[in-house]
């Protein structure tokens, strides 16, 4: 096995350095520590610092478990020194230092979700398989699955995923911590284990108030998780933010004076102010009238036509079904419009999904 060991050094004192060594050893070298390489800091000004790094080709079969490496710096005392007595650093770097480096959950519908935890070995290779353990609120709670990601040589970095099924589940809050323990059984004798437990906060499927909106979603953009219709413009919160990408606080999300709710019937965009049912453009055309109009493409369009809009027996007739799939714009020639006592003629459109 091949190790990059690194240390950085610096120059406290007042005066520059130049062709530092700097010695690397197994064991302490004043006590017989074998010199594992060498590096050379060719200029070590005052204030400044410098990275010195070897490559160290770890004996085949050797027993390393409980070794150490030291650092030592100018170890022959070639350099005048105010102070040599902080030339010297060690640490035991030789095992497997196992750790969870990140952690994730992604959900794939309402009940489930899929927590993956990337855990990787930055210390010498374990020769056992990695066991990583997901629990539960702590990490002493409930196992909620175990998964072998295999035998982690030094560098190596895997990860460990496994399909949360919340059906059945009771959750009192809108998010659950979820833990994952690396070597929960201690196989593997590490070097550090403080760096074994990663956690993640995971959206629960709570949905207290029934819309269709998980509470945590609605807490997180802001909707109420206690009212099913938060902006009461009959559209369901779940509605809002799953379906139409609307605002559930504003009954009109896009301000362009049609409510939320007949443009979901309209098959229009909710959140977008060009996307709407309107009537474009009327003229005379002929012997009748030309009319011209934008909506959705998923609705039923009624053209309707009446001849005056006040005193008794106002009729509005259906001239014209614009049945789905639909154009976003629509022009239609009314023949009969002008057929009327003053050659007047009004529409309005209606749409039904």
């Amino acid at each position: 096995t091949e190790m990059e060991l690194g240390v950085e050094v610096a120059n406290i004192g007042y005066l520059s350095a130049t062709n530092v060594e700097v010695g690397f050893y197994l064991g302490n070298r004043g006590e017989g520590g074998q010199c594992i390489g060498t590096g050379t800091v060719v200029e070590l000004v005052s204030g400044s610092s410098s990275n010195v790094s070897i490559s160290w080709v770890v004996p085949s079969g050797a027993d390393l478990s409980t070794g150490t490496i030291y650092v030592v710096l100018d170890p022959d005392g070639v350099v005048e020194d105010l102070n040599s007595g902080n030339n010297t650093a060690w640490r035991s770097a030789l095992g497997p230092d196992l750790e969870v480096r990140l952690m994730h959950s992604r959900r794939i519908d309402s009940q489930r979700r899929v927590i993956t935890a990337r855990v990787g070995n930055s210390g010498m290779g374990a020769d056992e398989s990695v066991e990583v353990e997901f629990h539960r609120d702590s990490v002493e709670g409930e196992v909620l699955a175990t998964v072998d990601v295999g035998v982690l040589g030094s560098g190596d970095e895997r990860d460990a995923a496994f399909e949360w099924d919340m059906n059945g589940e009771v959750f009192t809050g809108a998010y659950v911590w979820v833990y994952a323990v690396v070597d929960p059984g201690n196989v593997i004798s590490e070097l550090e284990e403080s760096n074994n437990v990663g956690e993640v906060r995971v959206v629960t499927s709570l949905d207290s108030d029934g819309d269709g909106a998980l509470d945590g979603d609605e807490l997180r953009l802001g909707s109420d998780p206690e009212v099913a219709d938060s902006d009461g413009d009959g559209l369901l919160d779940g509605e809002e933010l799953y379906t139409y990408g609307s605002d559930p606080w504003k009954e009109d999300t896009d301000g362009d004076g049609m409510p939320d709710l007949a443009e979901a019937i309209a098959d229009t965009g909710l959140a977008d102010s060009n996307s709407l049912l309107k009537i474009l453009a009327l003229r005379r055309e002929g012997s009748g009238f030309a009319v011209r109009w934008k909506g959705g493409r998923g609705a039923t369009q009624y053209l309707f036509r009446a001849t005056r809009l006040t005193g008794s027996n106002v009729e509005w007739r259906a001239v014209f079904t614009n049945r789905p799939p639909t154009p976003i714009e629509t022009s239609f020639i009314d023949e009969s419009g002008t057929n009327s006592d003053n050659g007047t003629a009004f529409y309005w459109l209606k749409v039904v999904r």
